[in-house]
Order: C-alpha cells, then structure tokens, then sequence
C-alpha cells in the first residue's frame, strides 16, 4: 500500500484512470491493515500531526492492533487518538 500511495502522488492517474477531482469527488487513501509507515506519516502530516520516525512505527503498532482487535479500518480521529497516545 505505501508503494501505490506514493506513486499517486507523482503520477495520479498510474493507479486510476480518472481523477476523481473530474466528478466532484476527491483522491483518498485509506489507512489499511496493509498500510505502511509512509501512508501513515503522510495521513497523520495531512492531519497536522507531526511525528518522527520511531513515533510513526509505534503509531503502526498501535493502529494495527486496534484494527485486528476491532475488524474495522480506522477512521482519521481514530489515528489522530493513536499519534496522540504515543506522543504523550
């Protein structure tokens, strides 16, 4: 997953044929059991929430746990309460 949402910041349309700026809708990449450290940094520097590197793989820890725990994606409160955690 960190592959593709990285690439579709250099070349959106490499992963879908349509922009979904061209129908009123808006690029999203969801924060996956698949997802990354790079999806992760790039959600949570979306969100406002600065982190450093160790901080990013404890987030994953913890996101990745919750996920399994729950069966269900996380929602972007849900990362921001994670990043918040590890932060404290």
């Amino acid at each position: 997953m960190d592959l593709i949402t990285q690439e579709t910041e250099i070349d959106p349309p490499l992963h879908n044929c349509l922009e979904p700026e061209l129908i009123g809708n808006a690029r999203t990449a969801p924060f996956t059991p698949d997802s990354g450290p790079y999806t992760l940094a790039d959600k949570l520097a979306a969100l406002g929430i600065r982190t450093g590197r160790a901080q990013v793989d404890d987030v994953l820890v913890l996101a990745r746990e919750l996920m399994a725990r729950e069966s269900r994606l996380l929602s972007d409160a849900d990362l921001a309460a994670q990043a918040e955690e590890v932060m404290r």
